[in-house]
């Protein structure tokens, strides 16, 4: 039986070919009632023209520049129709995750992320396992072993368009709604595409903790107020020796004057990393929370108590 849903099917790849396209849309056909393909123009490996004239429910969006893949994402949740949105790689999922995917959603995850067994350097298995204590103190919450296989409802997208997400990094922004995340775990078709490195996970790990909190720049306002600390405690120490022993003419003022310059440098840095943090809090645009769902009560109000305000007191009779 065909599920009685719309579901969008983006292909954020750029290695599939048309014969993946077609098995795709043959599979749709069979499982959903509704569905939609999208393409961009990222891919060089297919004729436009053809698929659109040969293959039903295909929407190909143009974009006028090359576009990093954290903003492949926005285009996508901001340009499909569907209620569920899958990101699908037809090289490496198989197709049999569509209809999973869908059946986790409707059975009340608003979040299905992907996760597999790809290979992993020594290196970047030691990495992760580090990394992951210090990434939860930015509130990342997404397991290793994720893939790009993503799922989301009409909700989850309505939620990320309410908060103002940025779109730094997406999988940071989803986790970060408060919604019902679950993960569905898979076997890929082409493990090798997921292979990582110890470089991979450094640069994932300083672009998720730079561009997506501005935590790292409390932390080194703190450890500017701890250095100003410091460097007070040397004066101290300093002042301490001159007092009690005899020292080389001219030390004891000079290593308190630079005591006193680099203890006035550290706070003056630490306090421009608050004000700096608090103007990107400011201008980033999020807000601090967003109303994703609401229930009302079955009950219906007695017609006498619809308008409280009147019994209240607070108005005179």
């Amino acid at each position: 039986m065909k599920a009685d849903t719309l579901i969008s099917v983006a292909l954020t790849a750029n290695t599939y070919t048309a014969e993946h396209i077609v098995q795709l849309e043959k599979y749709l056909a069979a499982n959903f009632s509704n569905y939609e393909i999208l393409l961009l123009n990222n891919n060089t490996r297919i004729n436009v023209p053809d698929i659109l004239a040969a293959i039903p429910c295909l929407r190909h969006l143009s974009v006028s520049a090359n576009i990093r893949r954290e903003e492949i994402y926005r285009l996508i949740t901001d340009n499909c129709i569907g209620d569920y949105l899958v990101f699908f790689d037809p090289v490496v999922d198989p197709q049999e995750t569509l209809a999973e995917l869908v059946r986790l959603a409707q059975n009340g995850a608003e979040i299905v992320i992907g996760a597999a067994d790809y290979p992993q350097s020594i290196l970047y298995r030691i990495s992760r396992a580090l990394g992951s204590q210090l990434l939860k103190s930015i509130n990342y919450k997404i397991q290793p072993g994720t893939t790009d296989l993503i799922c989301l409802t009409r909700n989850a997208i309505n939620t990320l368009f309410r908060t103002g997400k940025g779109y730094k990094q997406f999988l940071l922004d989803i986790s970060g709604l408060g919604l019902n995340i679950a993960y569905y775990h898979y076997t890929l078709r082409q493990k090798s595409r997921y292979k990582k490195h110890f470089r991979d996970g450094l640069v994932k790990a300083f672009d998720i903790l730079i561009f997506s909190s501005t935590k790292p720049l409390r932390w080194v306002s703190i450890l500017g107020f701890l250095a100003s600390g410091i460097s007070c405690l040397f004066a101290l120490y300093v002042f301490i020796i001159r007092s009690f022993k005899s020292t080389v003419e001219g030390w004891t003022s000079t290593v308190l004057i630079i005591s006193f310059l680099f203890m006035l440098l550290f706070i003056i840095l630490a306090f421009l990393g608050e004000y700096l943090g608090r103007l990107l809090e400011e201008q980033s645009g999020k807000d601090a929370y967003a109303v994703f769902t609401e229930k009302c009560s079955s009950v219906m109000v007695k017609p006498d108590q619809i308008n409280v305000l009147s019994e209240s007191g607070i108005f005179p009779k």
